[in-house]
């Protein structure tokens, strides 16, 4: 935003003052004299009226930088103050000032400007849409329209429903009254045009073609251009031009590639039904369809090009609407509806247009219906993204995944929020693998079970493809044709020992990526990250936070992932690594700060979280069912010999945990706090319960040490209780009677390792971490396994998964996969030839394929292949899930007579 008034003031004094340059940009200098803590930055119209300000004050320390969005109801242009209504701009005086007929005036003007015409200025004035000539395109300041004029006018539509009236028909939207009406048939479209030499604007050359010609979409037949009427299909007595045909046979093609597979949408039009396009002039856009409409209009004159791009477009747009066709004005909707028809288009061969982004960017967002719509290019890579990770379709290159995009349309159909972000969220529980769309998953005890949200992986994505960087998994790779911006991004450079500070000003679902460096000698790092967000208005000022670290060849080493308010935490940078941040926001906006110190050698200790990396934070490429929801960091080794043995019932135990210190420095003070209850597929948060040992005095262990780099097992004794609550049920043995008597038992843990007295801002410690769902059971001789379910936290009904991780061993469920509201469900261990799995997605495990697990994530001692994984899923979430191991950790086969085979479950 150019020639816009900053300030810096401490208690409403003006500091410094500047103005911003033709890309937005400005500097501040302040006097060495000037106060220098508790500022704000704010930003003036040309009156001196504040239109937006930090959301915290800061103290100057050096250099500064805040990047401040400023909501675009509040830009000035041309002098004037207007809003935004259903993602168009407004003037409130002016629009209001219009009675229902001028109101239908304005939009017919919007439709088709005419300087001529009577009250044009008051239109101009009232709607700055209106403010071009005809065929002019539209300012970026007031959104880059593109090609699509989808829902163009829904500002005056607006006004007019406030109301209680309608826009009903409009002459705009139609072929010249007085123009000669021609029709050209294809077999399910019908198309509607004018010769007439008097209609300059509208009219099509009516000269038929000269030859057939045939019509291609990236090597695809779409249809034939005819020479003589007689070839038409069906049959016609008049010839029609070729541009008339072209228009017609790609609608004709879209309508039934987008029925048949892999989309399978369902078709718009009833039995002997033709979709109806009228090819008449629409101002500056390509083409344009509404719901209240039963056509698609067409601009006249288009190249074949964007031809084949903008009709499929609009026969999308008309499939949508059999799902969802109110007009909400939320940006979700404009990234529901343009991205996914602009992903349509292109799946069908068209070559990508060139729009302005939706997503990422400092001044865009998704979800206010007080912001402008934006179109595209970026919403449509989103949609790339989301089919290519989530869809399981095997179609060709460019359509695979049409059967995910099919799962959102869906939900915008069959949730109450319609094209909000519930139905994003509901069609990403329905699809394959675990993870959300925009939440990392916390857990009622305040823990995190899961950061795997696809929002979160595709900002992640986005930020490491602009900068350059690598990453090994298709979850944050990019092709660098779906990330021709850079804007948002920004580089940070510490000096040795140095200190820096940004501060963000994000709209719903927006995000900002910054990469830090410490320059000086290239010796690994230890910064300390202090993260902060603000909510500008009353509502959740939760942040999705990222750290990911990078290696000096610019590749991805691992991601902490933070859903919080207030956060301080450590990251080691290795010599030549550097970080890169990501924050975003959700359905509020947020403003978020940041201080980075590099403040010299520093210890950090972790054990490696459930289904992670070990010695990372990075959660798992969930594809491939490769979950277990293991750590390889905490185990039973009663014998000491650094390998998992089976748990033993009533007897004293050794709990082992596996403590890294990842920082620079020695580490001391560090802390171990043990919990416990009886293993289900999901855990009940208020069921924790300190682990004690044979005397019922608590475990844990305080004022560990470890070296910089130091890799040490710690251990505890542990008894489990014979009894932890009634609620438990039956006992997990066949034949075990009411209550946990002495047979064979399961149990979760769960691991808190902290540094006491070096907590992050708001008491919660920087070097926190907690392992959840390690699962330990008893050894059996029996073949039947038993495995306690707990009725699940949100209500609803459920079912299992199995998912076998290696070729000879199963379990089979006796009585189905619906799990019991309490109490245990059985199972029958199971032996068999099975196949590996062929990497192709899919929603369910397939019958007769094992899912291999990387030896590393599990704990010393297991045999990946005698895994077998049950997941408890619901709407296609899963909840959770635990694991056996088939045979002794040692391998002893389960098939044998031996009563001392049997199977441990972890998790």
């Amino acid at each position: 935003m150019a020639d816009v008034r900053v300030q810096v003031v401490r208690g409403g004094t003006p500091l410094a003052s500047a103005t911003t340059d033709a890309e937005g940009r400005y500097r501040l200098r302040v006097q060495a004299s000037a106060p220098t803590r508790g500022v704000r930055l704010e930003v003036l119209d040309a009156d001196g009226a504040v239109l937006a300000s930090s959301a915290a004050d800061v103290d100057l320390e050096g250099d500064l930088r805040i990047d401040l969005a400023v909501p675009s109801a509040r830009v000035p242009v041309a002098g004037k103050r207007y809003s935004w209504l259903a993602g168009e701009p407004f003037d409130r005086v002016h629009a209001r000032a219009l009675d229902d007929e001028g109101l239908r005036r304005a939009y017919a003007y919007l439709r088709h400007p005419d300087p001529a015409a009577p009250d044009a200025a008051r239109y101009r004035r009232a709607f700055p849409l209106c403010a071009r000539e005809a065929g002019e395109r539209p300012s970026p300041r007031l959104g880059e329209w593109g090609e699509c004029g989808e829902g163009f006018g829904d500002s005056i539509r607006a006004l007019l429903e406030e109301r209680d009236t309608t826009l009903g028909p409009s002459p705009a939207d139609d072929l010249p009254a007085a123009a000669t009406r021609r029709t050209f048939r294809t077999r399910r479209v019908v198309v509607h045009y004018t010769s007439d030499p008097g209609f300059a604007r509208d009219r099509v050359d009516p000269l038929p073609p000269r030859r057939d010609e045939e019509i291609l979409s990236a090597r695809e037949l779409v249809g034939w251009i005819r020479h003589r009427p007689g070839d038409f299909d069906p049959p016609s007595s008049d010839a029609a031009p070729a541009y008339v045909q072209r228009v017609g046979r790609i609608a004709d093609w879209a309508l039934a590639r987008f029925s048949s597979a892999p989309f399978d949408l369902p078709d718009p039009l009833a039995v002997g039904e033709r979709l109806e396009l009228r090819i008449f002039d629409q101002c500056f856009l390509a083409g344009s369809t509404h719901p209240t409409w039963d056509f698609i209009g067409v601009a006249p004159g288009l190249s074949a090009e964007v031809l084949l791009r903008i009709v499929p477009h609009l026969v999308f747009h008309r499939i949508q609407y059999l799902f969802h066709a109110t007009r909400e004005t939320s940006g979700v909707r404009t990234l529901v509806s343009e991205g996914s028809a602009a992903w349509a288009a292109r799946a069908l061969g068209a070559k990508p247009e060139e729009d302005a982004p939706v997503l990422g960017q400092p001044r865009s967002w998704i979800d206010s219906s007080a912001g402008p719509r934006r179109l595209g290019g970026d919403a449509c890579a989103f949609w790339r993204y989301f089919a290519r990770e989530l869809g399981i379709s095997r179609a060709g290159q460019g359509q695979r995944g049409a059967d995910a995009l099919r799962v959102v349309l869906e939900c915008t159909a069959s949730t109450a929020s319609g094209m909000a972000p519930g139905a994003l969220r509901e069609a990403r529980a329905r699809l394959p693998w675990w993870g959300r769309f925009d939440r990392f998953q916390r857990d009622p005890d305040g823990s995190v079970s899961g950061r795997e949200t696809v929002f979160g992986n595709w900002q992640l994505a986005r930020a490491l493809t602009s900068f350059g960087l690598r990453a090994d998994e298709s979850r944050f790779q990019l092709d660098l044709r779906e990330v021709p911006w850079a804007a948002g991004e920004d580089d940070l450079r510490l000096e040795d020992g140095g200190r820096g500070t940004r501060q963000f000003d994000l709209m719903p679902y927006a995000a900002r990526a910054l990469r830090v460096r410490v320059s000086g000698p290239r010796v690994a790092r230890m910064l300390r990250v202090s993260m902060r967000s603000f909510a500008p208005a009353a509502g959740d000022a939760t942040g999705l936070w990222q750290l990911a670290r990078i290696d000096a060849r610019g590749r991805l080493l691992d991601v902490a992932r933070l859903e919080t308010r207030r956060r301080a935490k450590w990251v080691r940078l290795d010599p030549g690594g550097s970080l890169v941040l990501v924050v975003a926001a959700r359905e509020r906006a947020l403003a978020a700060s940041l201080v980075l110190e590099e403040l010299g050698a520093q210890g950090a200790v972790q054990a490696t979280p459930a289904d992670a990396r070990p010695g990372t934070e990075l959660e798992l490429d969930p594809t491939g069912w490769q979950r277990a929801w293991l750590s390889p960091d905490v185990m039973i080794d009663n014998d000491d010999d650094g390998r998992a043995d089976p748990i033993r019932p009533q007897h004293e135990n050794r709990l082992k945990v596996c403590l890294r210190n990842r920082g620079t420095a020695a580490a001391d003070g560090v802390r171990v706090r043990f919990w416990c209850q009886s293993a289900s597929l999901e855990a009940d948060p208020a069921a924790w319960q300190p682990v004690v040992d044979a005397e019922g005095e608590q475990q844990e262990l305080s004022d560990v040490a470890l070296d910089a780099g130091e890799l040490r097992w710690v251990s505890v004794t542990w008894k489990p209780p014979l009894a932890v609550a009634a609620a438990d049920g039956p006992g997990d043995g066949p034949g075990d009677g009411p209550g946990d008597g002495p047979g064979e038992r399961g149990w979760s843990l769960r691991v808190l390792v902290d540094r006491p007295g070096e907590g992050g801002e708001g008491g919660e410690d920087e070097s926190t971490t907690t392992v959840r769902y390690h699962r330990v059971r008893a050894a059996t001789s029996s073949k039947i396994v038993g495995i306690r379910v707990r009725p699940p936290q949100g209500g609803g009904q459920g079912h299992m998964i199995v998912v076998p991780h290696g070729p000879h061993f199963g379990l089979e469920p006796l009585d189905g996969d619906t799990p019991p509201a309490s109490g245990l469900a059985r199972f029958r261990i199971t032996r068999g030839r099975l196949r590996r799995w062929e990497g192709a997605p899919e929603t369910t495990p397939r019958a007769g394929y094992y899912y291999p697990l990387d030896p590393a994530v599990v704990p010393p001692g297991f045999v990946s292949e005698r895994l077998v994984t049950v997941v408890l899923m619901q709407g296609g979430r899963a909840l959770g899930g635990t694991t056996v191991c088939l045979g002794s950790p040692t391998g002893v086969d389960p098939s044998a007579s031996s009563r001392e085979v049997g199977w441990t479950l972890l998790t």
